[in-house]
């Protein structure tokens, strides 16, 4: 099982549920520096990273995915920016 962890106070549990119906936001406006964090308990080959922006705005200004094999050198694997 995967855990979370994220840069605001809200839980981020149903982001990795597997249930199309829950989602996670966090409740706050964006800001520099918000970040997400996924941690597996081994690793794992991801090949899709699904974003729901279902409502408009509802979609980071700025996206960075980084991978880390120890939690303490980080790869940049890809990086977008809105317009």
């Amino acid at each position: 099982m995967a855990s979370l962890a994220v840069s605001t106070s809200t839980i981020a549990t149903p982001t990795l549920d597997g249930d199309d119906g829950t989602k996670w936001w966090s409740k706050h406006e964006q800001k520099v520096g918000m970040w997400i964090e996924a941690r597996f308990p081994h690793p794992r080959n991801l090949d899709t990273i699904l974003m729901d922006a279902r409502h408009g705005s509802d979609f980071p200004d700025h996206l960075l995915v980084e991978f880390s094999a120890d939690g303490e050198s980080w790869d940049k694997r890809i990086e977008a920016k809105g317009a």
